[in-house]
């Protein structure tokens, strides 16, 4: 791979420089470096700098006197590591008294490195430290590769489905959810934040120590499955998988291998191309070849909390997706699937669905209704669905709609309007299209969506036909809207 990487930068210009960084002298042998600058640790004083500015917060100058002497000695246990002087900075940040202080310089796991192996003690002291919740949490992590995007949204609600979030009242679950992401990131064992449009963290990394840490305390709770791995699996103690290839692959192998993880509660396929999810595009999407036997790999998985297929070549989801009684978690995203089966209905504990830039998606099942515990439903790029099932307003929970469709005929093909009137929990972004079926400004009042305090972003689509097309000309495309209809629509949508 790197003889073919490097081949392009051999007609670079004179006076060109590659810079690699890594861990492992054997890596830049390999690369046949020129020149190997090596880094030396951080000098105690520099080392100090870095782990007071994470470890002090609002303390007074009082206290941080107090404290110096002991956290020096912490400083000098860290070896001049920045990744464990940051680290175990942030944790010390809950500890106010000098005994708190001198525990953990007096602690015996400074002295576990060789039990385990390429661990650093602080990143062990700053994971002891976490709170029983976010020990899970953090263990959780290590399903995914390293260097992987952790986006937020994915990761709280994948923790949601796992039931690892705890809430007196179910609304706040997502809320709880973000906070132990960012007290994750606060601890600087999550780092690189990413921000979105709207200003909030949308992903984060996990440096490769603290993925090693991860790995080690999830022991064969989480297992990462790449090609090369198909053969004797053991995968009776496994719960959470990570199917991953860095190329095109049929998985029908990996899932007959799959069969016999029955205490199986994450399944995550992805490929290469997932590592900048948020940008694939369906080009890429349409070479990628998945060939799994859904049928019986749902037969033999009925743990099954969260399942992933992002990009899967699946025509149609079998109807023994049903028997998943207890998922919670469902992504279908780029998948080439046209209708999602009936017995998807009977999966009465999903809490989210995802079905973006499924190209091909034409309807819903109809009985969506009947889906009370849904929380996030997500229909972003599914040009081609022309309808919602009716009832979808007695979903009372749903947080996330990402797309609503007006039906036609005053609702007989569809939803009318008025099924938005009871999901005011909805937030984040919402796109409401064929508006040109309302047909009066009473039954846009009926959306109340003055009552849809938490959407941050809400688009309004009136999907008239062009000069020439079934509806063709002035007179009778008011005869269908009524004359200026989209300006009192507004005008009732909003007073």
């Amino acid at each position: 791979m790197w003889d073919e990487l490097r081949l392009p930068f051999q007609a670079g210009a004179l006076g060109s420089r590659i810079v690699i960084t890594a861990r492992s002298e054997k890596v830049a042998m390999a690369m046949g470096n020129i020149h190997m600058h090596k880094l030396e640790a951080l000098s105690d004083e520099d080392c100090w700098l870095m782990f007071s500015r994470s470890a002090f917060g609002d303390q007074s100058a009082e206290e941080r006197l107090e404290l110096k002497e002991i956290g020096q000695g912490i400083v000098k246990k860290c070896g001049g590591i920045p990744l464990a002087a940051k680290t175990i900075g942030s944790a010390m940040q809950s500890r106010r008294t000098r005994r708190q202080w001198e525990l953990v310089l007096e602690s015996e796991t400074w002295n576990l490195v060789d039990v385990m192996e390429g661990i650093l003690p602080a990143l062990l002291l700053s994971y002891y430290d976490l709170p029983p919740a976010l020990k899970q949490c953090f263990a959780y992590c290590s399903i995914f590769p390293k260097d992987w995007e952790l986006e937020k949204d994915t990761i709280v609600k994948l923790w949601i489905a796992q039931g690892f979030i705890g809430s007196d009242t179910s609304e706040d679950m997502e809320e709880i959810g973000g906070l132990y992401f960012d007290d994750l990131l606060r601890r600087s064992l999550l780092q690189d934040a990413e921000m979105g449009s709207n200003g909030s963290i949308f992903s984060c990394k996990m440096h490769d120590l603290v993925h090693d840490l991860a790995q080690s305390v999830a022991g064969n709770d989480c297992l990462i499955v790449g090609m090369t791995q198909q053969a004797n699996l053991n995968l009776n103690k496994v719960h959470h998988s990570f199917i991953f290839s860095s190329s095109m692959f049929e998985v029908t192998s990996i899932s007959s291998t799959f069969h016999k993880a029955d205490k199986l509660r994450t399944l995550l396929v992805s490929h290469g191309s997932r590592v900048f999810p948020p940008k694939l595009e369906m080009s890429l999407m349409k070479q990628v070849r998945i060939s799994i036997r859904l049928h019986k790999l749902f037969h033999h998985l009925q743990c099954l909390r969260a399942l992933d297929m992002t990009g899967a070549k699946i025509v149609k989801l079998p109807r023994t997706v049903g028997q998943l009684k207890h998922l919670r978690y469902l992504d279908l995203s780029y998948s080439n699937i046209e209708e999602i089966s009936a017995g998807l209905i009977n999966c009465v504990n999903l809490q989210t669905l995802i079905r973006n830039a499924c190209e091909w998606l034409r309807k819903l099942p109809r009985e969506m209704r009947k889906m009370i515990s849904l929380r996030h439903l997500e229909l972003e790029r599914t040009n081609n669905l022309s309808y919602l099932p009716k009832g979808i307003g007695r979903l009372s929970t749903l947080q996330t709609l990402t797309k609503f469709i007006v039906g036609g005929n005053h609702g007989v093909d569809g939803c009318d309007l008025g099924e938005l009137k009871h999901l005011n929990l909805l937030q984040g972004s919402l796109d409401i299209t064929q508006l040109q079926n309302v047909s009066s400004q009473e039954e846009a009042r009926e959306a109340e969506l003055y009552k849809k305090r938490h959407l941050h972003t809400l688009s309004l689509y009136f999907n008239y036909p062009t000069y020439g097309e079934e509806v063709g000309d002035e007179e009778k495309r008011e005869e269908k809207t009524g004359p200026g209809l989209p300006i009192s629509l507004l005008s009732a949508f909003f007073n």
